[in-house]
This record gives C-alpha cells, sequence and structure tokens, in this order.
C-alpha cells in the first residue's frame, strides 16, 4: 500500500531547524484485523509506505522480500512469536538499520528483556497512542540523525516529550 502524501519532520542543525520529508517503509505485524487495519491507517495518514501481516510467517517473508525500515510487531502472534519473528529478522543481513518495535500489553523487566534479547529496538505498552507510532517512527534507525542504543520502553501513561537516546524513554 502506498500513499502520495509524506510526512514532514523538524530536524535540529548547525544552521537551525528545517523541514525534512521522511517517508518510512513500514510492516505492521498484527493477527487482529480491527488493530491492523487501524495501525495501516493511521501510518499511511502520517505519509509512510506500509505493508501488513497477520502471521509471524508473513512478517519474516515479507521482511526478506521488501527492503523496510520499521516493524511493528504483536508479541502474540498465531503461528511464531513476536519474539521470534524479531530475532529471525535481526539475523538476516539487510535488517541491520531496521528498527523492530514491540506491541506488547505486559511490561514486566523479564518482559522487556525478552524484547531486547530477541533484536527489538523498542517495547511498546498497549494501548499505544497515534503520539506514540509517530515518535516510534521518527527514532527509526532510517532516520540520520537517530540512534538506537538497547530496547526501549514506551507507555501511553507517562508524559512529556521523547528522549534521546537513553535505553528507556517515555512518552
Amino acid at each position: 500500500m502506498t500513499n502520495a502524501r509524506s510526512c514532514v519532520t523538524l530536524k535540529r542543525g548547525k544552521g537551525g531547524i528545517r523541514m525534512e520529508n521522511v517517508r518510512r517503509r513500514v510492516l505492521v505485524v498484527e493477527d487482529d484485523p480491527e488493530v491492523r487495519e487501524c495501525l495501516v491507517e493511521l501510518l499511511e495518514l502520517l505519509g509512510h509506505q506500509v505493508r501488513s501481516a497477520a502471521t509471524g510467517e508473513e512478517a519474516v517473508a515479507a521482511s526478506v522480500a521488501h527492503e523496510l525500515d520499521v516493524v511493528f510487531v504483536d508479541l502474540g502472534l498465531p503461528d511464531i512469536s513476536g519474539y521470534e519473528v524479531a530475532a529471525r529478522m535481526r539475523s538476516a543481513a539487510r535488517s541491520r538499520e531496521l528498527t523492530i518495535i514491540a506491541l506488547s500489553g505486559r511490561s514486566r523487566p523479564e518482559d522487556l528483556a525478552r524484547s531486547a534479547a530477541s533484536g527489538f529496538d523498542l517495547h511498546l505498552v498497549k494501548p499505544v497512542g497515534s503520539r506514540t507510532i509517530a515518535d516510534a517512527c521518527d527514532r527509526s534507525r532510517a532516520s540520520a540523525s537517530s540512534t538506537t542504543c538497547g530496547c526501549s520502553v514506551v507507555t501511553e501513561e507517562s508524559t512529556g516529550p521523547l528522549a534521546s537516546p537513553p535505553t528507556t524513554f517515555r512518552t
């Protein structure tokens, strides 16, 4: 799926603030069709080129067949876990610059450690708001100013702007 609009991001540099068009190639991996469609529509409205998959195997195949910048992965998939999806994607040579984001209802320390160990860059705790989704895309490794270290956590209950680039950040 494609969208003719592009996302505009403000970048701070030596010459001050400038506008930059940023269009990410995004994959949404979610088995719930309503949730998947909502995420796809939101990301398209934000100007991104979006594909979707309902299973982990479809997601892994899509990551091999298409160049992607960002992948949102539900951890509870019907065939293989989201952790396995991230590990398989991360092992592919072309996924080094890929940002992989976990979508989960869990935020216990062991869940976060498992996300980081599986290759996720971010762990978003459901319910996830539209601003958090947009900010997560903006922080992707495809961004020239982005740096990622470890697996970060975002919850909707926290407030304030995204910090850059701690191992844990809050919105």
